[in-house]
């Protein structure tokens, strides 16, 4: 498990490159995580490949993030698949849940309650009621 309080420079010790490019950049933890972009105050724990951004929230082992996704102030549990341009705000994901690129789930506003998704799920559509 790793806790990162912001993304790791390329002089930290868990950074082993850095990408061609002058947006991404590429990071292997201790815990075997590949992360790209931005993580956060968060948990992350083993087997995680993030390619979007994650603040404020714990990601369980094997939980994929694909690029352009923004999740904040969630919990996601082991062996979540989340595509791309996901937008996931203060919600909590079981496992084996399949979210499909676009999909938008829960709100920002924090009077609004917690999202939870069952596990198993598959999300295609913009999701912002508790289940």
């Amino acid at each position: 498990m790793i806790l990162f309080s912001t993304v790791p420079s390329i002089s930290h010790p868990f950074a082993i490159r850095e990408l061609d490019t002058h947006e991404e950049e590429e990071y292997f933890t201790g815990a075997s995580c590949l992360i790209f972009v931005y993580t956060a105050q968060s948990l992350v724990n083993e087997g995680c490949s993030i390619y979007g951004q994650v603040d404020h929230s714990i990601l369980s082992y094997n939980v994929q993030v694909g690029h352009g996704t923004t999740i904040k102030n969630s919990v996601i549990m082991p062996d979540v698949i989340i595509g791309n341009n996901v937008e996931i705000h203060r919600a909590i994901i079981a496992p084996y849940t399949i979210i499909e690129d676009g999909a938008v789930i829960g709100s920002e506003n924090e009077q609004d309650d917690i999202t939870l998704i069952g596990d198993n799920q598959r999300i295609s559509f913009q999701l912002k009621e508790v289940l």
